[in-house]
């Protein structure tokens, strides 16, 4: 069943919602394009560079590369609750009741999750005051356990151990692979290697008990946890790393479009299956990139894809990079893979570690880095 269809119009309208990396991105080069009305949808004052968010739960001084004002990269921005679809009339409705029509309607809403790997949606006043807190915790803590050893709760673990080498650090994981499956064997090996050489404790396939009971992000002196396994942890401060896909609010408009994790199934034009003026690009879709470059790429396309459609020219299917994922652990340290290609430490220092992209995110908006 399909999702509508689009009625062309003198200067069509689109509609993005979400700005996170690729979102944001794709409504600023729309904008440059000047061949369409767009229109950016978010709940969020900023962008939360997420990369970096890690980086300054040990070193606060960094909060200012953290948020990027998305009204000042640009100029038709809504702060606003998508809320829900209304396929028949093109329409986005919002949590206040406005409607929002659209004959080409972009989802870009990332993922969502917990902090702080992901900050819900705050002001960026309220967002920094909830990393100051966690430094501080993190700070008094000495005992720090981690839950979740994706890629946030691996990152978070090797910030803490390079800022605080004398603390105690333990990653408890539920799956027997540390932050994607997709990692190829001698990158699993070389990432256990990096965490054993950093003293930071790792126990995979395994799950703690009453998890939802649990005080987060808190100082507590000697918090008693319990895992599957009956093995018993002191700890002073319970962090989880958990994320999913941001796709809520669609959930039942396009139910028949979403895979079991959430994500929305798209065909190689990343056209939402089953719709007609649709997309979804960046983290919310199936595609499986989860890089920068990635997103940025898929924004990219989106704009010459669009401009193909109205002007009624071939349409070319999106062309992924090879695979990557880096993980940094700590800014001296990380491995993984890039473009189909396995990376040592200091492969993924020059790519990643050190600056954690946060020139190349702020100056590829059009802004000066802070």
């Amino acid at each position: 069943m399909g999702c509508g269809s689009s009625k062309t119009t003198v200067a069509p309208r689109v509609v993005v919602v979400g700005a996170g990396y690729a979102g944001l991105k794709l409504a600023s080069l729309l904008e440059k394009e000047n061949f369409c009305t767009v229109t950016l949808i978010d709940e969020r004052e900023v962008l939360v560079h997420e990369l970096a968010a890690l980086r300054v739960c040990v070193e606060p001084e960094s909060l200012p590369i953290l948020f990027v004002p998305i009204a000042d990269v640009t100029r038709n921005f809504i702060q606003g609750k998508v809320t829900s679809l209304n396929r028949t009339k093109n329409q986005i409705i919002l949590e206040n009741g406005n409607k929002i029509k659209f004959d080409y309607l972009i989802l870009a809403m990332g993922t969502t999750g917990t902090f702080p790997g992901k900050l819900p949606a705050v002001s960026a006043a309220q967002g920094t005051k909830m990393y100051q807190d966690i430094c501080f915790a993190i700070r008094k803590s000495h005992r720090v356990m981690i839950i979740h050893g994706g890629w946030i709760g691996v990152t978070l673990a090797g910030e803490i151990k390079t800022d605080y080498p004398d603390k105690q650090v333990i990653i408890v994981h539920q799956e027997a692979n540390l932050v994607s499956d997709k990692l190829p064997a001698e990158v699993q090996k070389d990432l256990q290697r990096i965490l054993y050489k950093k003293d930071i404790e790792v126990y995979t396939n395994t799950s703690i008990i009453g998890v939802d009971d649990i005080n987060l992000n808190q100082h507590e002196k000697n918090q008693k946890v319990k895992t599957d396994s009956g093995k018993e942890f002191e700890v002073d401060l319970i962090v989880r790393c958990t994320e999913e896909r941001n796709s809520s609010s669609f959930k039942t408009i396009l139910s028949e479009s979403m895979n079991l994790n959430g994500s929305l199934k798209v065909d190689p034009s990343l056209k939402v299956v089953g719709c007609d003026n649709i997309y979804a690009i960046g983290d919310v879709n199936d595609v499986g990139e989860q890089t920068i470059d990635g997103r940025f790429n898929q924004a990219a396309y989106m704009v010459e894809h669009l401009k193909a459609v109205l002007s009624s020219s071939d349409v070319v299917a999106y062309k992924q990079d090879p695979f990557s994922m880096l993980v940094p652990i700590g800014r001296y340290s990380g491995c993984g893979v890039h473009h189909g290609n396995q990376v040592d430490e200091d492969g993924v220092m020059e790519l990643l570690s050190t600056n954690l992209m946060t020139k190349q995110i702020w100056e590829g908006l059009g802004l000066v880095c802070p």
